[in-house]
């Protein structure tokens, strides 16, 4: 009846174990070891990480109550094996913790740089297509010409050759040059009354219409050099997360060095408190077994004084009880039986 309340009571704490066991090995499989897409959505879904986050505090409960539990334990071997086997556990977890905390840092770190990236291609974007007013004021410098070349739109000038756009540098507008009036001009000049309106050289024209297309040549260059930029971002981000995981794991490698050698020190010090205190042992065995000697020179030394104190040792120690018991007896004869004698 003994062994079965036993194992009835041990039964809960098996069921709690081994259900501990089974969590923290499938949270490894879904924490630690994992695919590629796996781990791309634990950083990017802060629900799965929260979901994730969830079961790491039920295990953690489950295992401090385990904890608790195991203290009771009377079985001093026993005891040592289920804690190092909780602390085990206790290990596994921080792993896993320590993992989701670094997944949770890496998505947002790699949400701030889609947003600088989103910035950057928004502000491309406003430097292509330009804002209402923008395009407002545009419109209004295109119409604010000069009312002397809008009486002289509707004639049918001919249209000059444009040359090739040069650079920026080169754009800067220069006058026309004074053409030199010819006899039919100057004779068409000379009569106000045919021609009241002059006609505005037809350079102007040109001039107006040269550098509209340096707006979209300079605006796929920003875009093309962006593009590169942003492919830079994302190149120097991928560097930037390889550098901070090859930190990381330079100051895990530091730490388990640190405490290999602190784990080394320690067991030097225990050697040498253990020397000492054989050392110590060692002395109070000396120390004993001269006290021992001496003990077995007293009992020696009290025999001589007892066979001192009793004269002639065992005979003479016969002798004495012979007179002791020869007395009684007189005693008894003296008292009982001379008085009952008549002379």
């Amino acid at each position: 009846m003994a062994r079965i309340s036993t194992d009835q009571m041990a039964s809960p704490t098996d069921q709690h174990n081994a259900e501990l066991t089974s969590l923290i090995d499938r949270l490894q499989k879904s924490i630690l070891h994992v695919r590629a897409d796996r781990e791309r959505w634990l950083r990017t879904s802060a629900l799965e990480r929260a979901k994730e986050e969830h079961n790491l505090a039920y295990a953690r409960s489950v295992l401090t109550k385990l904890e608790r539990e195991s203290m009771a334990l009377k079985a001093h071997t026993l005891r040592q094996e289920v804690q190092s086997d909780l602390n085990k556990k206790r290990e596994d977890l921080e792993v896993l913790m320590d993992r989701l905390q670094d997944l949770g840092k890496m998505g947002a770190l790699q949400d701030d740089v889609e947003e600088d990236t989103d910035s950057q291609d928004e502000d491309i974007l406003g430097e292509i297509i330009p804002t209402p007013s923008e395009s407002m004021e545009s419109t209004s410098a295109d119409h604010s010409v000069d009312p002397w070349e809008q009486e002289q739109e509707p004639e049918h000038l001919p249209e000059p050759d444009l040359p090739e756009p040069q650079p920026a540098a080169e754009e800067k507008p220069t006058p026309a040059p004074a053409r030199e009036p010819s006899p039919t001009q100057a004779a068409t000049t000379t009569s106000p009354a045919d021609t009241p309106i002059p006609t505005p050289p037809p350079t102007s024209t040109s001039q107006s219409l040269r550098p509209r297309r340096q707006p979209s040549q300079s605006a796929r260059a920003t875009l093309l050099s962006r593009s590169t930029s942003s492919q830079h971002a994302h190149s120097a981000t991928a560097e930037a997360l390889l550098d901070r995981q090859r930190a990381e794991q330079d100051t895990l490698v530091e730490g388990i060095l640190g405490y290999a050698s602190a784990l080394k020190d320690s067991s030097q010090r225990f050697n040498e408190s253990l020397e000492k205190d054989r050392v110590a042992l060692e002395r109070a065995a000396d120390s004993m077994d001269r006290a021992g000697t001496g003990m077995e020179s007293a009992k020696r030394g009290m025999g001589v004084l007892t066979r001192m104190t009793e004269g002639k040792g065992w005979w003479g120690r016969m002798l004495l009880f012979a007179w002791v018991y020869g007395l009684m007896l007189g005693l008894v004869l003296l008292v009982f039986v001379v008085p009952k004698l008549r002379f």
